[in-house]
């Protein structure tokens, strides 16, 4: 039983029939008719003690919430309408006394229930409240998905297991097979040998009784002659002996056994829990779509610097790659080095390679290393990006211009072919391509790569197969290709003086930078490691102009659909 609070400070305890949602507070009858006879408490709205009992007030509506979190004993009284904020007196004294626009909470508050702003918050509480609902719900399907996934991975493994068993069958078979036919061989040279030697031995026994007949029976002269001429019988016959000592020995089947079978085998294969962040926040329409185009989105690139690369000789900077403390690595055609200089231009050192540089990358696994390809002398070569120092040298049997690096493979481009190598420069595959020669290659989030041969923009799988080829209108001699965080592909067109923004599945998006912007014959771009930054080698390599990244704002809508993905 709820008692009546007023009473209950008096002493009484009397059961409550009413709840007034102004005071907080439980009223019996007689106060519930004191309440609604003083004229500053009619507005107070006031329910049945049961209802409130099973429909809780929130927090934000109880008393305490009606002071200022500030100025705790301040009453909020009033509501600024050009900052949207509710405010005590002395809110209003200090904090908006520069404001024209304060008005009374009580006015502000008139046709509240009605207005487009409740009704508003109300349908985004609603669509939240739906989509956690809905996440929920398949978080609960995820569970059964993984039960049913486990059922599924256990009869992979199990008919793995029997193939592998059929295999194993096949393997001994095809051994018993050998092990048949190397017994039978060995066997038969043995028997050929053994009667080759039974005839020998005959025939010396033969020749050994001639001669003992002879000395038994037979005259001086008649023994002589007979042993005369066995004797040269004998000479050829030890000849023989000693020719078969010399070629006789064991034949033996031997067994040599793969002590790596096992190692081989290793595992059926790998397991993992593999995390899909990626959540639906059903907004309407139209915030939906807002909110999918704002994130992360890269509204433009608005002109920061450009700097002269500070060296003697005559360049023409035609690849360009950023290290993690953002150093530029600027390959300069012309000469036998890679330009290191900082991000805002400042030279810093030269890195003497064994023949001129086209493109340069970086091998992120590997810290601290980079790979150049040398055109001219037909290879590839590493570098030391600490120390700056050039390394091992890879040759081919043509000339190599693109290359990048994707997971713990490097990708070279050679004629009609992409190169596909070990971190260490080892060749593991090979791809053919319809393209002459590959300039400029770019890794794709999910493992795909891209590549140009100034004519068209492609996109392959690992395996050799094409996504998508692309003759972009306006985009004439495509070069370098980078990448945003959202997988829209940048190309330098270096004879249409334009910078082409792509999707990743190679629409055409916008030209975010052209002519008006001071392109002029690019050749490679690149961001900076926060992609702040774009760097592109412009007027045909000679400069290196560098543009700020301006990304579009991010919704409120957006900040929630941030929280939901840690639910």
């Amino acid at each position: 039983m709820t008692s009546c609070e007023p009473c209950h400070r008096k002493g009484l305890g009397v059961p409550a029939v009413k709840w007034c949602t102004e005071c907080d507070e439980a009223l019996c009858s007689s106060c519930y008719d004191s309440h609604r006879s003083m004229k500053a408490l009619l507005s107070h709205r006031i329910v049945d003690i049961d209802l409130a009992k099973t429909t809780p007030v929130p927090a934000l509506m109880k008393l305490s919430s009606q002071f200022c979190k500030t100025h705790t004993n301040q009453r909020l009284e009033y509501h600024c309408l050009f900052h949207d904020a509710i405010c005590c007196q002395n809110c209003m004294t200090h904090n908006h006394r520069a404001c024209a626009n304060i008005i009374p909470i009580d006015i502000a508050a008139k046709g509240a229930k009605e207005s487009r702003s409740i009704s508003d918050l109300l349908s985004q509480l609603e669509n939240i409240q739906q989509s956690l609902d809905g996440i929920r719900q398949r978080k609960l399907q995820n569970i059964k998905q993984i039960d049913d996934q486990d059922i599924a991975i256990r009869n992979t493994v199990s008919r793995l297991r029997q193939k592998v068993t059929e295999r194993l069958n096949v393997i001994e078979k095809e051994l018993y097979d050998e092990l048949k036919n190397l017994k039978q061989s060995g066997k038969s040279k043995l028997e050929r040998e053994s009667r080759k030697l039974q005839q020998t031995a005959d025939l010396v026994k033969s020749h050994r009784e001639q001669i003992e007949f002879e000395k038994q029976n037979g005259t001086d002269k008649q023994t002589f002659l007979a042993a005369h001429i066995i004797k040269e019988y004998v000479i050829g016959i030890e000849e023989r002996i000693l020719h078969m000592k010399s070629r006789t020995g064991t034949i033996s089947l031997v067994f040599q056994e793969n002590g790596d079978i096992l190692d081989s085998i290793g595992s059926f294969g790998s397991l993992s829990l593999s995390s899909n962040t990626k959540t639906s926040f059903n907004m309407d329409e139209k915030h939906s779509k807002e909110v999918e185009q704002r994130e992360s989105f890269i509204q433009g690139f608005d002109f920061s610097y450009k700097f002269d690369v500070n060296v003697k000789q005559d360049v023409m900077i035609t690849g360009i790659a950023a290290t993690d403390d953002n150093r530029l690595l600027l390959c300069g055609g012309g000469k036998c080095n890679i330009i290191i200089t900082t991000l805002e231009g400042k030279y810093l050192q030269d890195c003497k390679l064994t023949g001129e540089p086209w493109d340069v990358a970086i091998t992120r696994e590997r810290e601290g290393k980079a790979v150049a390809t040398l055109p001219i002398l037909y290879a590839i070569q590493f570098i030391n990006t600490n120390s700056m120092v050039a390394g091992k040298m890879v040759k081919f049997n043509w000339r190599v211009y693109g290359i990048a690096t994707i997971d713990k493979r490097i990708i070279v481009g050679g004629k009609n072919s992409l190169q596909i190598l070990d971190t260490d420069g080892i060749k593991l595959s090979e791809i053919t391509v319809p393209s002459i020669s590959v300039f400029y290659i770019h890794p794709r989030e999910n493992g795909d790569f891209y590549y140009s041969d100034c004519t068209y923009v492609y996109c392959m799988k690992p395996d050799g197969r094409h996504v998508f080829c692309q003759d972009v209108s306006n985009l004439d001699s495509p070069r370098n290709i980078v990448t945003d965080t959202r997988g829209n592909l940048y190309v330098a067109g270096h004879r249409s003086n334009n910078v082409h923004r792509l999707s990743s599945d190679g629409i055409s998006l916008d030209v975010p930078l052209s002519k008006e912007d001071a392109i002029n014959g690019p050749f490679a771009i690149c961001f900076s490691l926060d992609q702040s930054k774009l760097c592109v080698s412009n007027r045909n390599g000679k400069t290196i102009t560098v543009y700020d990244t301006m990304y579009a704002p991010q919704s409120r809508e957006k900040d929630i659909e941030n929280l939901l993905k840690y639910l």
